[in-house]
């Protein structure tokens, strides 16, 4: 079992940081562009796994993707007829596909050995963001000591940044006024308040163990929307 765990945001502090830990380092989304050195790469949004499955890293490298719902390859066309023009993404060795989409467009989006993707439905991460959905993960395996870098919107105060703003299948900016941070902070609440008491987060640093995050004196603690763990936004 896992005690200790670094995940890794994407906002501009993560670039600082050097994989010379002894634990597991977990990222987010685009990270992959950059590095093969996480041991597990989360991506909940449909395009960026739809990016990471297309650029073959899943098939080297360890991914995770909520609630996906593989389909043996032979079935496919059987499918087909159930949805006005899918857009088909196949390699010729895969053995399974899943189905991605809104009411404007469907992907049948090709996969080999799937078994290999970790894939989870723990009802509490439902509709979390993709860092959250990562750090819910962590929380739900009962990992002791949890490191966040790079989750700047978080941490500090000011217009948030990603570094991968303005590339593919990210907003050109975001600002302090984006329901994403929002949403965000208020997952991030109603996460540290279901972990209270099993173990210790820290920002940053996971060699500085001064800098522990204690969720109720956040800036933004009294003001955030409560998040309902497992269902979303209080109404």
């Amino acid at each position: 079992m896992l005690e200790e765990v670094t995940i890794l945001g994407n906002g501009p502090s993560r670039l600082d940081f050097e994989f010379n830990t002894s634990h597991e380092v977990w990222g987010c989304n685009a990270i992959y562009r950059d590095t093969d050195k996480c041991d597990l790469v989360f991506a909940v949004d449909m395009p960026v796994q739809k990016e990471i499955v297309e650029s073959g890293y899943y098939r080297g490298n360890h991914v995770a993707f909520a609630d996906i719902d593989p389909i043996p390859i032979e079935m496919i066309e059987l499918f087909q007829s159930d949805f006005n023009g899918p857009v088909i993404s196949l390699k010729e060795d895969d053995t399974h596909f899943i189905i991605q989409g809104n009411d404007s467009r469907t992907d049948f989006l090709g996969l080999k050995n799937p078994h290999l993707i970790t894939t989870y439905n723990e009802p509490m991460l439902k509709n979390l963001m993709t860092g959250m959905s990562a750090l819910g993960y962590a929380m739900a395996l009962g990992i002791k000591t949890i490191n966040l870098v790079g989750f700047d919107g978080l941490e500090l105060e000011g217009e948030p940044s990603n570094i991968y703003e303005g590339s593919v299948n990210y907003p050109s900016k975001y600002t302090t006024e984006d329901a994403v941070l929002q949403v965000q902070r208020s997952q991030f609440i109603a996460l540290c308040e279901w972990y209270y008491g099993k173990g210790s987060l820290y920002w940053q640093n996971p060699l500085d163990k001064e800098d522990e995050i204690m969720y109720n004196e956040l800036s933004y603690y009294e003001i955030s929307e409560e998040w309902i763990l497992g269902q979303g936004l209080e109404s």
